[in-house]
């Protein structure tokens, strides 16, 4: 897992790139992390036909137009996903307290193994409930 390519967008029109790089099929998973409207509707341009599209940033305006027509003219999942901004140094706070049992945690990898560690979790193997990377110094 990784980058293969860097852009400045201000020099370089995201969608065409994206097309290009893909051979104009489009990306097979999009994060959308910014939560503009724009970036959204952007997100379901550069995913290819029944791609995912994973929105995690919050939009400032609650309601805004999304382009429904590309989304289901892909066949496109949307998920949507919660984000807690400004409260990990609370929960490490919790966990170090003890307030949060450990026994939650089945499994522990290094970061050297995140891509490991994503597809055990989404294939639920090995038994695994709550996985946390750990990175050595």
């Amino acid at each position: 897992m990784g980058a293969d390519v860097a852009l400045n967008t201000f020099e370089d029109d995201f969608l065409d790139v994206v097309m290009q790089r893909t051979n104009g099929r489009g990306v097979d998973v999009v994060y959308e992390a910014a939560g503009s409207p724009d970036t959204i509707n952007l997100g379901l341009k550069c995913a290819r036909p029944a791609g995912r599209v994973v929105v995690i940033g919050l939009p400032e305006k609650l309601n805004f137009e999304v382009d429904l027509h590309t989304a289901l003219g892909k066949e496109l999942n949307i998920q949507m996903m919660r984000r807690s901004n400004h409260r990990s140094r609370p929960a490490v706070a919790l966990l170090a307290a003890g307030g949060v049992p450990t026994s939650l945690i089945t499994h522990r990898l290094p970061i050297a193994q995140a891509q490991q560690g994503f597809e055990m979790c989404r294939s639920c193997a090995d038994g695994v409930g709550k996985l946390i990377f750990h990175f050595d110094a």
